[in-house]
């Protein structure tokens, strides 16, 4: 449908070639794209945050009237995927993540994570957060420490 690399340029066949011959124009997050009528492609320019970023593509006629949308996940930077148990002490930081929680993750008995301030830790759906050992995490002003679901529009 859409790519968006981690530069920010963003373009794409909107929905797919099929569904753009009704289409004449573009919004991404609510802001005109610029849109080719003959190839049915859209680009514009975004500026990511770190870690998960969702978009919404809408599709537009003619008249004004929406035709189609979609939803479009895009990581500013890949994640540090956590999966299993931690088993040695560890840091996780703003500068190193964002970190994605793979399922059922252990902080085992003796082990201790440090969350420094601004770090993002992700969940997938299904995913938990056992800690038997120690979890440190201490934000700041203005650099929380946020835990995320991939679910989309939770957080």
């Amino acid at each position: 449908m859409g790519r968006c690399p981690s530069d920010g340029q963003c373009g794409g066949d909107p929905l797919g070639s099929r569904r753009g011959r009704k289409t004449a124009s573009v919004l991404v997050n609510g802001s005109p794209a610029d849109y080719e009528v003959t190839s049915f492609t859209w680009r514009t320019i975004i500026a990511p945050i770190a870690g998960k970023n969702t978009y919404e593509i809408e599709l537009f006629d003619e008249t004004g009237a929406r035709t189609d949308h979609a939803s479009i996940l895009l990581w500013r930077k890949p994640p540090v995927i956590v999966q299993g148990t931690v088993q040695v002490n560890q840091t996780w930081s703003e500068a190193a993540g964002p970190y994605l929680l793979n399922g059922s993750v252990g902080i085992a008995a003796g082990a201790e994570v440090t969350l420094e301030p601004g770090t993002v830790v992700f969940g997938n759906a299904g995913s938990a957060l056992t800690v038997r050992g120690r979890l440190n995490a201490a934000g700041a002003a203005g650099r929380l420490i946020r835990f995320v679901s991939t679910a989309s529009g939770v957080s």
